[in-house]
């Protein structure tokens, strides 16, 4: 009997290994304001919200391909799963009630999801040239300060190192955090 339930074991613990590495990954409040709304110059809305929890999401997916393939697959869907769960209770809580535009911008949201993580994956493997543009791109489109941009691309950098670093059951019980020296 064992056999036959094993499998679904991994696709069952990812739900909350999702949910915990999702919780840990999201920007506090003191971040958004003093770094991406303050210096960056981002307006304080939904979209800049989103746009700057992406890359800590992203962040995370990178992370989670170095884990096994019986976890990494799930958790990754369910860490995505959580990200626009959030999303979609922050539309909601801007007062949008039909359920044909929240499903609409959900489905625009994931769209630009996909391309803004593969853009950032061409980055990734690239050089900082190649991520500064992803980034200016996806993020910082608004904002004509270099020095912010060097900034967010120096933080990205050391972020996917200390991530990499992370050993693999304290990543899976969200049991690590982000070094936002660089930001505040």
């Amino acid at each position: 009997m064992r056999k036959i339930f094993k499998p679904l074991i991994p696709q069952y613990q990812s739900v909350q290994i999702g949910a915990r590495i999702y919780d840990t990954c999201i920007p506090s409040k003191e971040e958004f304001d003093n770094f991406w709304f303050k210096k960056a110059g981002l307006p304080p809305t939904f979209q800049s919200w989103f746009s700057v929890s992406q890359i800590y999401v992203w962040m995370c997916l990178v992370r989670l391909r170095k884990e096994s393939v019986e976890i990494s697959k799930d958790t990754k869907q369910q860490l995505i799963d959580s990200f626009f769960t959030d999303a979609e209770r922050r539309i909601r809580n801007q007062g949008i009630k039909s359920g044909k535009i929240v499903n609409d911008s959900l489905k625009d949201l994931n769209s630009g999801f996909l391309g803004t993580v593969s853009s950032f994956d061409q980055g990734f493997v690239s050089d900082d040239t190649v991520l500064a543009a992803a980034i200016w791109r996806n993020l910082l489109s608004n904002c004509e300060s270099t020095h912010i941009l060097r900034i967010v691309v120096e933080f990205v950098r050391q972020q996917l190192s200390l991530l990499d670093k992370v050993p693999s059951d304290a990543f899976i019980r969200g049991n690590f955090s982000f070094d936002k020296s660089l930001l505040l």
